[in-house]
C-alpha cells in the first residue's frame, strides 16, 4: 500500500490588462506504508517533496501597434526525488526556464494562435546545465 499526502496552493490573475500570472505550490509525502517486497517508508519514484511555478504572460491590447502578438515565460522547480523503488539513487533538483511566444489571428469569429515550441532551459540543484 502506497499513500500521497500533501498541499497544493496555485493563485492566479491578471495583473493588468493583457498581463496574466499564475503561481503554484505543492508539499507531497508520498511513500511506501506496507508491500511484500519494498520496504516500508521508502519515498515513491519521481515525486518530489517540494515543486513549484510561476508563470507569466503578456498579449498586446487592440490599441497597441502590437495588438495580437503575446509572450510568455516561466520558471519550474523541483527537489530532489527517488529515482526507482527499492531506493537506489536520488534525482537531482532543478529549475527550468520556459518561454513562448505566439501571434492571436482572428478567423471570422475564431481565434486562432500559432505558437512555436517554448524553449526550455533547465538547470539542476548542482548548477550544472541539463
Amino acid at each position: 500500500m502506497q499513500r500521497s499526502r500533501g498541499i497544493e496552493l496555485d493563485v492566479a490573475g491578471e495583473i493588468a490588462p493583457g498581463w496574466n500570472i499564475v503561481l503554484s505550490y505543492a508539499h507531497t509525502l508520498a511513500k511506501v506504508l506496507q508491500d511484500n517486497r519494498l520496504p516500508v517508508g521508502d519515498l515513491l519514484a519521481g515525486v518530489p517533496r517540494h515543486s513549484g511555478n510561476l508563470w507569466t504572460t503578456y498579449e498586446f491590447q487592440p490599441d497597441s501597434p502590437l495588438h495580437g502578438f503575446g509572450l510568455g515565460a516561466g520558471l519550474r522547480a523541483e527537489t530532489q526525488r527517488e529515482a526507482a523503488l527499492p531506493k537506489t539513487f536520488l534525482l537531482p533538483g532543478y529549475v527550468r526556464l520556459d518561454a513562448s511566444a505566439w501571434y492571436r489571428f482572428d478567423v471570422g469569429r475564431q481565434p486562432f494562435s500559432i505558437r512555436p515550441a517554448a524553449a526550455a532551459l533547465r538547470i539542476s540543484a548542482s548548477g550544472k546545465t541539463l
